[in-house]
């Protein structure tokens, strides 16, 4: 099954099964429950998409928290008990040291829970008198810098923070005199992008004035409908090309970005 499927197969899960040892369908969540911010879903109100909504998944839970001003509340979407449950604003705390994260309190209930639905693919419930849809993020095109990359994708940001290039091949790459650049073709929508690009971005960053000049082209899921990928030849993502000057000196794929600092290394320092 593709990435896009699993990720549809997950969301329809969210309300279509319950969990293995949970507590029974009659009885609400008590127990506080971690959500992290992600970015591979998105909010509709009566069709329209909402960009300023923000979505939280929870650590080892079939459950899914929702944040939007169209709502009034914050939503929690629970397996079990197949509801959207409004909460009191109260009932979230957040992590100081970590914005992605939030803890909830599912007692601290507003009001009747919803019925919810799944459809396609989607999830919906009627909050306020708006029909609201949860569904698979639109692929994000066009160009991007690292900075807005993991801005807008927690999932690579948090990734980031956590990868420790090799301190050998850093202080190689610290050396490097060459004037560089760097185009990085991605997918927003690619399992792979997300777990390899952070590595490469927490490269350039940790190199800081020594790192490539890089930008960054997010394709459509049909990589053959996007003009620059067809421009220089790329067939699949992750993709980056290495220039210096106008020349094309080097294409790291797949295994190569698992290492990226190794990678480089052994381009740019081979002899």
């Amino acid at each position: 099954m593709s990435r896009w499927g699993r990720v549809i197969a997950a969301l329809a899960a969210l309300i279509a099964a319950p969990l293995a040892g949970a507590e029974s369908a009659d009885s609400p969540p008590t127990q506080p429950i971690e959500f992290l911010l992600t970015g591979h879903f998105q909010l509709r109100t009566h069709g329209e998409k909402d960009p300023d909504a923000k979505i939280y998944v929870a650590t080892g839970q079939a459950t899914v928290l929702v944040l939007s001003d169209r709502l009034r509340r914050p939503v929690l979407l629970t397996a079990r008990e197949k509801t959207a449950q409004a909460l009191e604003p109260e009932a979230l705390t957040p992590d100081p040291k970590d914005s992605d994260r939030l803890v909830v309190d599912p007692s601290r209930t507003l009001g009747q829970p919803l019925v919810a639905k799944v459809s396609g693919g989607r999830l919906s419930f009627v909050a306020a008198g708006k029909r609201v849809i949860i569904e698979p993020a639109d692929p994000w095109l066009g160009d991007a810098t690292a900075e807005e990359i993991l801005a807008r994708l927690p999932e690579q940001r948090r990734a980031a923070r956590v990868y420790p290039p090799r301190l050998g091949q850093m202080r190689l790459l610290e050396r490097n005199e060459r004037q560089l650049r760097m185009l990085v073709f991605l997918g927003s929508w690619c399992p792979h992008c997300e777990r390899l690009i952070p590595r490469l971005i927490r490269v350039l960053e940790d190199l800081g004035d020594k790192a490539p000049e890089a930008t960054f082209h997010l394709v459509p899921r049909s990589i053959v409908d996007d003009l620059t990928a067809r421009q220089y030849g790329v067939e699949g993502v992750p993709t980056v090309i290495l220039f210096e000057g106008d020349e094309e000196i080097a294409r790291l794929t797949g295994d190569e970005l698992k290492r990226p600092e190794l990678s480089l290394a052994r381009v740019l320092f081979a002899d």
